[in-house]
């Protein structure tokens, strides 16, 4: 949980045990001395399962892409074990609603408004350039869908980018705020990147949007659509 949770109202940026963490999660009060317990925390009453078998053909190793924001494109040697495009991954969602008493519809809606923020804040500055980059060959544009009221778009996995496992951009009520806070997070993280100079500059942070290859065609890494259906028992 090392830096989910930073934000402009820490006294200490970088504590990774905030007081803004306990009153966002920690809120059953199953053990009321102790806040901080793990029985306390929001999320436990959501449970996930292993997926149903997936063959071996619809596994792939795919690069990892770098692709900047003007356009370049940094192949890293680094190959992630990934689910090939338009694979189907089945998995059992269990919600204690004595625990969570958010609707599902609520939940859905909510990480849809955290994609939508993801993609206004951060995905469409990298879209717009790389749509018209020569040098990057059949990105796979991603454009609205028409979601069912059980479908949400989410970002699954690793190596799908800072702003997709974090909440700091949905903390700002304007965008560039977020983007500043990121670059401040990264450069304690990484100085030698210099992202707080960049970010002064361009308003972008992180410096590169995270993509893949497959099959000749560039991709967003991690990239999912989601959808509940609700299982007879």
């Amino acid at each position: 949980m090392g830096y989910f949770f930073y934000c402009p109202f820490l006294l200490d940026l970088f504590k990774p045990e905030s007081e803004l963490q306990n009153r966002l999660f920690y809120t059953l009060q199953r053990d009321v001395d102790n806040r901080k317990n793990a029985v306390n925390d929001f999320f436990s009453g959501i449970r996930i399962g292993d997926s149903k078998p997936l063959s071996l053909e619809k596994i792939t190793l795919c690069q990892k892409i770098d692709v900047h924001w003007k356009g370049r494109k940094n192949k890293i040697n680094v190959l992630r074990e990934a689910l090939k495009p338009a694979t189907i991954a089945t998995f059992d969602l269990e919600i204690d609603t004595d625990c969570v008493k958010t609707p599902v519809n609520e939940i859905l809606a909510d990480i849809n408004k955290m994609y939508d923020k993801y993609t206004d804040a951060f995905k469409i500055k990298f879209e717009e350039k790389i749509k018209n980059e020569e040098k990057i060959k059949n990105y796979e544009a991603i454009g609205e869908q028409n979601l069912a009221e059980n479908e949400a778009l989410i970002y699954l996995g690793g190596g799908v980018g800072f702003p997709t496992k974090t909440l700091v951009y949905a903390l700002y009520e304007h965008y560039d705020d977020g983007a500043l806070c990121t670059a401040k997070i990264l450069q304690h993280f990484f100085p030698e990147e210099k992202h707080q100079s960049f970010t002064q500059k361009t308003l972008i942070s992180p410096k590169v949007f995270k993509c893949t290859e497959y099959q000749g065609k560039c991709y967003e890494m991690g990239r999912c659509k989601i959808k509940l259906e609700e299982k007879k028992i």
